[in-house]
């Protein structure tokens, strides 16, 4: 697992998957907002909110983070 900063809020915990597929949880206070997924064979990056039941999807991984990135100051 990776940790990083994704801005004065928010930290990132990545994990990969053996099988190819990428797990993103974003966290505020250690509380999860939100996660980003990245399945195995899709070029999709999907943010799925916590709480709103629906999923965002991003052409790439930074845009995708971009968006947890704004998420996490409105959750403030």
């Amino acid at each position: 697992m990776k940790q990083y900063q994704i801005n004065e809020h928010a930290i990132a915990r990545e994990t990969k998957f053996p099988h190819g597929s990428t797990e993103i949880g974003v966290y505020v206070d250690e509380i999860m907002i939100g996660v980003i997924l990245h399945a195995t064979g899709s070029s999709w990056w999907s943010w799925y909110p916590v709480g709103e039941g629906k999923k965002i999807r991003y052409r790439t991984k930074r845009g995708a983070i971009e968006k947890a990135s704004t998420a996490s100051r409105i959750e403030v």
